[in-house]
């Protein structure tokens, strides 16, 4: 990690909690979506810089670990999927990439979670950049397709908690679709992480 993020204080964030939905679903973040986090964000995602992975690695374990240490053992990542501009942009699909790695983070750290690649890439996703906020709220109404439980992936049962992954939230369109397609396959959806969420506006719930 470099000097000047630590200067800055992007080390160590300040967690935020956000509430979307309905269904309701709590979200967990590392920061907000503006300023230095925003830029570094939209560096990665637009350019793949490899300085930049460890920063956005620890906010991505930051924010899963709240949930791992209010969940019961294992706990499943969930992450969701770049649209195939950012993926060509950043050279991998973002939000899984991270998820992984935060993983792996976290796990070395004695904390017992899973990766659980359940939600299928959602090939519309990147049209959500030319939609309003009302636009996103409407399309979350279109329920992406739960993967059948493979090799190293338990059955949907209640008895395993999921956390899905996202890197940013904005309406928490595709979170909130996702989690719905998750209950309905029979998982228990505990909540959501991201590396950062956007300030709500005033009267509404708070992809990008």
């Amino acid at each position: 990690m470099c000097a000047d993020c630590r200067q800055r204080g992007l080390d160590n964030p300040i967690g935020r909690r956000i509430t979307l939905g309905p269904p309701f679903l709590e979200v967990w973040s590392a920061a907000d979506y503006s300023g230095s986090v925003r830029r570094i964000v939209l560096e990665y995602k637009t350019r793949g810089s490899p300085a930049l992975r460890p920063i956005l690695i620890l906010w991505a374990a930051q924010a899963l670990s709240v949930w791992a240490l209010a969940s019961r053992d294992p706990l499943l990542v969930v992450p969701l999927h770049s649209g195939p501009t950012t993926r060509a942009s950043a050279n991998c699909d973002v939000p899984f990439q991270l998820a992984m790695r935060a993983v792996r983070k976290l796990r070395l750290a004695g904390m017992d979670l899973r990766l659980a690649d359940l939600i299928a890439a959602d090939r519309k996703r990147e049209r959500q950049k030319e939609l309003g906020v009302r636009g996103r709220l409407v399309r979350a109404r279109d329920q992406p397709r739960v993967r059948q439980a493979g090799s190293g992936h338990p059955t949907g049962s209640a008895e395993f908690q999921c956390v899905l992954f996202d890197d940013v939230v904005t309406t928490g369109a595709s979170l909130v679709s996702a989690g719905r397609a998750l209950t309905g396959a029979g998982w228990d959806v505990l909540g959501g992480a991201a590396l950062a969420t956007v300030q709500p506006s005033a009267g509404g719930s708070t992809d990008a």
